[in-house]
């Protein structure tokens, strides 16, 4: 594979710039998408164990191997295919699991062996099912934890059900999550977990 190491990768444009601080050049290069297609609000970046880049996007996602793209489309046809083309973010985890957080339509993991997706959503009737299907904010951390920020509250995936465990918002519990609107989370050296809450959409 092709490295890229060296250089900044920018998906929307072309640019040069000069650190005032340095007077060392910095480039932007531009990686085009596969023919007759066009990216639309890059929303995530990941990058696997294999070196592969990963990029969610509202057109779709794509994964770049140092020389060329290629896109992973809704197909309304194959049940396996990705649930929607509007993406929010991205993750990869110990496994080699892509997530993929979607705008309204749950989540989605992609294996990269089998092509397939598995789709996650909201099921009022199953309490362990996901919190919401919006999902702005994904995060596997150093123990291999898959966290969910959703519309409705922080969720955990347990690889042993298939399902989530939910934090939210107590009104009575001051130590419970501020806000069920979860829009970003990080881990920090310490292993600690800094969850970003507000509107959502």
């Amino acid at each position: 594979m092709k490295s890229i190491t060296p250089f900044f990768i920018i998906l929307e444009c072309l640019l040069m710039l000069v650190s005032p601080s340095t007077g060392q050049q910095h480039f932007f290069y531009k990686v085009p998408p596969p023919p007759g297609t066009i990216f639309r609000h890059v929303t995530g970046i990941a990058q696997d164990a294999r070196g592969y880049m990963w990029f969610a996007t509202k057109k779709g996602l794509f994964r770049y191997d140092g020389y060329q793209m290629s896109s992973y489309k809704h197909n309304p046809k194959d049940s396996g295919s990705i649930k929607t083309d509007a993406l929010e973010a991205i993750c990869v985890d110990g496994k080699g699991f892509i997530w993929i957080a979607t705008f309204g339509k749950g989540l989605e993991r992609f294996d990269p062996a089998t092509g397939i997706f598995t789709h996650f959503q909201h099921n009022d009737k199953n309490p362990e099912s996901l919190s919401s299907d919006w999902v702005p904010s994904l995060l596997a951390d150093r123990q291999g934890t898959l966290w969910v920020g959703t519309a409705n509250g922080l969720d955990k995936y347990d690889p042993r059900t298939g399902g989530f465990i939910h934090y939210r918002n107590d009104p009575n519990d001051a130590g419970s999550l501020g806000c069920n609107s979860v829009v970003s989370i990080y881990e920090d050296r310490q292993g600690t977990l800094w969850v970003g809450t507000g509107s959502v959409y």
